[in-house]
């Protein structure tokens, strides 16, 4: 962790729930433009995004 906090990469609380937020919406933009290609990694993405509340 000390390492992380030298490189000004220190992600507490509200800041790193911010991030994952941020991934989630990157990520479900992603996956949006490559919808029809695996039927089955869509599923398995929609049921963990789903769950994002949980998550973050």
């Amino acid at each position: 962790m000390k390492k992380l906090v030298s490189r000004g990469l220190d992600l507490r609380g509200n800041q790193q729930s911010e991030r994952k937020k941020a991934y989630f919406e990157w990520s479900a933009t992603v996956v949006q433009g490559l919808r029809g290609v695996h039927p089955g990694l869509e599923a398995l993405f929609d049921s963990v995004h789903d769950r994002q509340s949980e998550l973050v």
